[in-house]
């Protein structure tokens, strides 16, 4: 059977057929539901389903000494010197345990110490851990060992100090407040960071939302999580967005996990997008074999020659090409620095006891801290929206947008799928159905008031048209349908039936 498959790139057609092949030739010769897995994670570790091990080879890619399909079936010719237990009980346990003496020699020695009675001994805390790495305790079963995420990824930045003032629970459902690092996150065990989120925008807030929005920057650079070499976010293998979203739950708290998922994984992907650019500035050359040699340590080669590849098509620099004009165009940038528009919000929130709209949000993010703006266009913008602010005659309201707001007034209508100065997550719709808007604020709004007005005016021309029609047929002598006998009348002819009865 061909393997050289093994070794080609894991978003590659001959890969992915290798792997469909693999596990047809794996499943086909067991009758278990689950067989062991040979991603370079598991290293035949744990037993899994068919869908969990093709995830994991398409994420983690196929332990490459592993040529010898012996655990799923393949046969091996045994020399004579092998090993034949008296107990016939053991005999395929034990020339497993020989065939992996020669191919894995860590991992078959690990399975031996794990099958001896009375052994013992305490789990090393490594990052990554390996079959070799003691990471599992005595008294399991091997299939027990779980990868551990204890410490930010090789290719991440050095964390900050800043300590971030949030809340974190156990096991047993107790909250207590603490002062962590985004670094501190990675050592929590037995309790998770409590996120909070608004209700209104579901967007995370206050130093939760800072900490977890930095824990994700730390987290996109694993790229043996999250490969590098793909070319569109939602596109990525559903296998690795869940693994992902089980090591983030692993950390954190939600309080709506389904619903948080949305937001929580799409801001993952910019951070990804982010770290996908940085590589590209650092490591690019003139040329794409300049590129190829010139692979960051910790980026495994395949990964970084599909990236490189995808990075010197004419298709992604015409792409890059109108990223940067459509960049050229925001001429009105805020002074919000790192913090998010959701946190910023609540912060004036906090600040002032109202939710600002949009048009005070805009003033408050494009004025500088000696009271200029950022720049000549923000200006009148801003003096247009505190305009149209100075003219409302009724009480505003508590929603951070609406479709008719001074806002979009002065910027024009929104476009589907994007809020503008409102950040990540909502969209015109979502924000529809969560404003808290009153019923008389909805009655007042001159979008409902011009529309009363037009069917009012519709109706008046109707009834216009009514009454022209009744004078024009009045006119008409003698027309032609006028003698046209009505229809029988069922009910009347039953009832002159009964009575000649």
């Amino acid at each position: 059977m061909d393997k050289s498959w093994i070794n080609k790139p894991r978003l590659s057609q001959d890969y992915r057929l290798g792997v469909k092949n693999f596990l047809d030739f794996a499943f086909g010769k067991s009758n278990a539901p689950m067989v062991k897995c040979p991603c370079t994670r598991c290293s035949l570790a744990k037993s899994k389903t068919r869908e969990d091990i093709e995830g994991d080879l398409i994420c983690h890619g196929f332990l490459n000494s592993y040529t010898s399909w012996i655990v799923h079936g393949e046969d091996m010719c045994v020399t004579e010197n092998a090993r034949v237990p008296s107990d016939s009980a053991h005999v395929e346990l034990d020339s497993t345990f020989n065939l992996l003496d020669d191919i894995f020699p860590d991992i078959s020695a690990n399975m031996n110490e794990e099958h001896e009675e009375g052994s013992s001994g305490q789990p090393m805390d490594t990052d990554r851990p390996s079959a070799s790495s003691g990471n599992s305790k005595k008294g399991e079963g091997f299939d027990e060992i779980i990868t551990k995420y204890d410490m930010p990824p090789p290719l991440a930045a050095e964390c900050k100090s800043f300590k971030w003032k949030i809340e974190v629970i156990d096991t047993a459902g107790k909250i207590e407040g603490k002062m962590i690092t985004s670094k501190e996150v990675w050592k929590i065990q037995n309790s998770k960071v409590i996120v909070h989120f608004d209700e209104v925008s579901g967007q995370p807030i206050g130093e939760s939302g800072g900490l977890l929005g930095s824990w994700l920057g730390q987290l996109s650079n694993d790229v043996n999580l999250l490969p590098i070499n793909y070319s569109d976010w939602r596109m990525v293998n559903p296998h690795i967005k869940t693994k992902v979203w089980e090591v983030i739950q692993s950390k954190f708290w939600f309080d709506d996990p389904p619903t948080r998922k949305v937001f929580v994984m799409s801001a993952l992907g910019s951070r990804c997008k982010d770290v996908k650019l940085r590589l590209w500035k650092e490591y690019k050359r003139d040329s794409l074999s300049e590129t190829l040699l010139n692979r960051p340590e910790n980026v495994p080669e395949n990964q970084w020659g599909h990236f490189v590849h995808m990075r010197f098509t004419e298709k992604w620099k015409k792409m890059q090409e109108r990223n940067t004009e459509s960049q050229k165009k925001n001429s009105m940038p805020h002074v919000c620095g790192r913090k998010s528009f959701s946190r910023k919000r609540n912060d004036i929130t906090i600040k002032t006891g109202k939710r600002p709209c949009r048009a005070k949000f805009f003033i408050e993010t494009r004025t500088k801290p000696n009271g200029s703006f950022v720049c000549e266009e923000a200006k009148t913008r801003a003096e247009k929206l505190t305009t149209l602010l100075g003219q409302k005659s009724h009480v505003t309201n508590n929603a951070i947008a609406n479709l008719d707001d001074e806002y979009a007034q002065v910027f024009g209508p929104e476009r589907p799928g994007r809020v503008r100065c409102v950040g990540r997550g909502p969209t015109p719709s979502k924000l529809v159905n969560h404003s808290p808007v009153t019923r008389q604020e909805i009655e007042n709004s001159e979008m409902v008031i011009d529309l009363k007005s037009q069917v009012k005016e519709l109706s008046d021309q109707a009834r216009v048209w009514a009454s022209s029609f009744a004078v024009a047929f009045a006119n008409i002598p003698n027309p032609a349908f006028a003698n046209v006998p009505s229809p029988p009348n069922p009910n009347q002819e039953r009832s002159d039936d009964a009575v000649r009865d």
